[in-house]
């Protein structure tokens, strides 16, 4: 071992953290969207009816799910539209096995009143819990 062997350290030069900047509210405030704003949008601020559905299609078990007797909940985000179609934008929570898909699949097929602002339709962004369980009643605990 060389004679340098515990003086690596000395080598390195002394590095101070730059003191963080104070707390600016302004710089760190947050505007919704600008398509948020737009006519056929509920801002999350608005008062806005939520939608109703309308007409609902279960979703199918998919036979991997049910030979491995997996269930849960997918949890997707949609966006229920002004003429009460539905957008998935993506899965929030997944549980695989096909499972996702047939509850992607099951939800475009649900038509509901599209939320309501002032009496006008409007797009509204929300998550639904797509429920598989096997060999359970509703209500069942």
């Amino acid at each position: 071992m060389g004679p340098n062997k515990y003086r690596l350290h000395e080598a390195l030069p002394d590095v101070t953290p730059p003191a963080p900047a104070p707390y600016n509210p302004a710089a760190n405030a947050v505007s919704p969207p600008a398509e948020a704003k737009a006519a056929n949008k509920c801002d999350p601020l608005d008062k806005c009816d939520p939608p109703v559905v309308l007409q609902r299609v279960e979703p199918r078990y998919s036979e991997e799910a049910r030979k491995a007797r997996y269930d849960g909940t997918v949890v997707l985000e949609v966006i229920i539209r002004a003429d009460g179609s539905v957008d998935v934008q993506r899965i929030v929570r997944s549980l695989g096995f096909g499972l996702d898909e047939n509850a992607i699949a099951a939800i475009k097929q649900w038509k509901f009143r599209p939320g309501m602002r002032n009496g006008v339709p409007v797009d509204l962004s929300l998550n639904v819990e797509v429920n598989f369980h096997l060999g359970r009643r509703p209500g069942a605990k």
